[in-house]
């Protein structure tokens, strides 16, 4: 009796020991996911607040919660950030332009470096030139995302009308300015012109940067140094100033409605985004052949940057950094990079995205977008500077000054600018 008991007695520990150690692991589980459960806030310059891409982040990573925010535009979401800064409410992650601030939020030490979460082989597999417009003080700051270039739109069907070939669009600086020649004409015969042969989107700085490049200058030196009144500054604003007034190939301060206008046929090229490309389709339609070239190069060949990029925030905590980091990522990996470029005009931010067989076949199948993404090759653009907006401003009032004023002089326009570059920078903490 006594032998029944022990044993007994044993099996009864046995069984509690299992149900211990049955137990261990899910206490062990459900401790660990508790602890790293996290919610993000995201601002977003995207009312839709990417709805789809965050609905299949949370699903892969059930330990993150993102609570999207639609901030408004670039200017809102600059102001936004930096009202934040001072009262430090702070998002976890954030989309910013490419020419809003992000020096500003460097500089008050709230922005994660890329280099901190993002490793060598995708950074090199990010198109190098796209990197341009987030470097700053020799860091990476901000991750490209939804990225655009700068192209040269024209109208085929006009093209071949004024005795061009289409299929050699302009090269050049001064290519522009000979088919813009043939194709500036005065349709009705009432002595004005209605057909123009180029002219600009209305972010006419845009292009404006990338063309000192073109000419051999720099805008901002690695060491941050910004030179607005250099010889290929003035270059680049006399050709404007020509076009109106000498060449008489461009109307003056019609960028506002120029996007309009040259779908309705009466432009033959314009500057303006590669990312137009499903806009433009929709609105030209069956009325003309549409088509787009690489931005006209000079001395050399430069490509802008534009569209955004996204920022993880420093706040501190050790699990939303992370969390952030993680979202970041995910958000700019290869397939979303595929993703965004095939359900939008935006371009491809990587290589093994281009090398990706969907993007391939779309490449194949439409030559528009072989040449967009073709010209990824040239993209180089200015270094970011806390006197961006500054530049920004000045280029775009110096090109609407030598448009309207026949008598202005480029290089006084520029040197007063520079004065005010100098002036600001001067007193930048």
């Amino acid at each position: 009796m006594a032998g029944s008991k022990t044993v007994s007695a044993s099996c009864n520990w046995l069984v509690v020991i299992a149900i211990l150690i049955a137990t261990l692991p899910f206490a062990a589980t459900s401790g660990a996911a508790a602890q790293d459960a996290v919610t993000l806030t995201f601002w977003t310059t995207n009312e839709d607040n990417f709805a789809p891409l965050v609905e299949q982040f949370q699903n892969e990573h059930p330990g993150i919660t993102i609570e999207a925010q639609y901030v408004g535009n670039y200017d809102d979401m600059s102001a936004r950030i930096q009202t934040a800064i001072v009262g430090n409410e702070l998002p976890d992650v954030a989309q910013v332009g490419q020419r809003y601030g992000i020096p500003q939020m460097v500089d008050a030490g709230v922005v994660i470096p890329v280099d901190e979460y993002l490793s060598k082989e995708d950074v090199a597999d990010i198109h190098d030139g796209l990197w341009s417009r987030y470097t700053y003080r020799d860091g990476r700051w901000a991750i490209p995302f939804q990225s655009s270039t700068p192209g040269l739109w024209f109208n085929a069907t006009m093209m071949k009308a004024a005795g061009l070939d289409p299929a050699t669009p302009p090269r050049t600086w001064d290519d522009v300015v000979a088919a813009g020649k043939a194709m500036t004409k005065d349709i009705n015969g009432d002595g004005q012109i209605d057909q123009w042969g180029f002219g600009t989107c209305d972010d006419i700085p845009w292009y404006q940067r990338p063309m000192v490049l073109q000419a051999g200058g720099t805008l901002v030196a690695p060491e941050g140094t910004v030179a607005v009144n250099s010889p290929e500054a003035v270059e680049m604003l006399t050709w404007f100033k020509d076009a109106v007034h000498t060449h008489k190939i461009s109307p003056p301060l019609a960028q506002q409605t120029a996007r309009d206008d040259f779908s309705a046929g009466k432009y033959g090229m314009i500057f303006c985004s590669t990312a137009s490309r499903l806009s433009f389709r929709e609105d030209v339609g069956d009325t003309f052949e549409l088509g787009v070239a690489f931005l006209p190069e000079n001395k050399r060949r430069a490509v802008g940057v534009g569209g955004n990029a996204l920022i993880a925030v420093r706040t501190g905590e050790d699990a939303r950094e992370a969390a952030a980091k993680t979202f970041v990522q995910w958000l700019t990996d290869t397939e979303r990079a595929v993703g965004i470029s095939l359900d939008s005009g935006y371009v491809p931010i990587r290589e093994s995205a281009l090398a990706d067989a969907r993007i391939a076949e779309l490449t194949r199948t439409d030559p528009l977008v072989a040449t967009i993404y073709d010209q990824l090759q040239y993209v180089a653009d200015s270094s970011i500077s806390p006197a961006d907006s500054l530049i920004w401003d000045g280029f775009l009032n110096g090109v609407e000054t030598v448009q309207t004023d026949p008598n202005a002089d480029p290089q006084a326009l520029l040197d007063a600018l520079q004065g005010e570059i100098d002036d600001y920078m001067s007193t930048y903490e």
